[in-house]
């Protein structure tokens, strides 16, 4: 299949959870708590869904070596390793059965948080490849609602997503650094004789757990991996 035989996104439609109910759902966060309780038997668990493989699309090279970054991070953050699984070119359906299965987890109301990294081809509107056809972002996300998912009701849930979000490019912009006085470092400065002028992204200082702005394409090393997943273990 080429990429221009896969439907549009607003003709993917996922089987998504419309769940209605009265219950009062238990958690371990309160009204007024200014942090997440933290205190559970276990930091939580991690899904990750790693396409290297995707319907009508180039292999993602590098991708891999995101999912060991991940391994030997995570577990820094209390996850323990049998905790983490890796999802790898799973199809559409696929996913959304993983996902599913969240639901009868009964471990997870003693997790203090869920997390979730994907790691595809993506495109403009947040359409996301699976091994077989597209799926959207928050068509997933909705399964993690605390009526679909209760046993989360409350605590955190982090989405990690490395993917293209369009075509654009950001080619940045370029700086220069100034002293505390609000004066041009120069040559004459005790930096050296380095020039300062440096490129930095329009879209920048932006909390969004995304590897790129809308419309904008992401950046992946086929030996090394991508910027966003590399650079964010190495914070961690």
């Amino acid at each position: 299949m080429n990429p221009t035989q896969l439907p549009e996104i607003d003709t993917v439609v996922a089987d998504l959870k419309r769940k209605r109910s009265d219950d009062i759902l238990p958690t371990s966060n309160g009204l007024k708590s200014t942090t997440y309780a933290m205190n559970g038997t276990k930091s939580g668990k991690v899904l990750i869904f790693n396409q290297v493989e995707c319907a009508g699309e180039s292999p993602r090279r590098g991708s891999d070596e995101d999912v060991k970054k991940l391994f030997e991070t995570l577990p820094k953050l209390g996850f323990l390793q049998r905790d983490i699984k890796e999802c790898k070119n799973y199809t559409k359906d696929q996913i959304y059965e993983e996902v599913s299965k969240l639901d009868d987890d009964k471990e997870l109301y003693d997790a203090d948080c869920l997390m979730v990294v994907i790691l595809t081809h993506g495109r403009q509107g947040d359409a996301l490849m699976a091994s077989d056809q597209l799926y959207h972002l928050y068509d997933l996300i909705d399964q993690f609602t605390p009526l679909a998912l209760p046993s989360m009701a409350g605590k955190p849930k982090i989405f990690i997503v490395q993917a293209c979000r369009g075509d654009r490019e950001d080619s940045g912009v370029n700086l220069y650094v100034v002293n505390n006085h609000g004066l041009s470092c120069t040559q004459e400065d005790n930096l050296g004789s380095q020039t300062h002028t440096f490129t930095y992204p329009e879209y920048a200082d932006l909390l969004i757990m995304m590897s790129s702005h809308y419309d904008h394409v992401s950046y992946r090393s086929t030996v090394r991996g991508s910027w966003f997943i590399q650079h964010l273990c190495s914070v961690i």
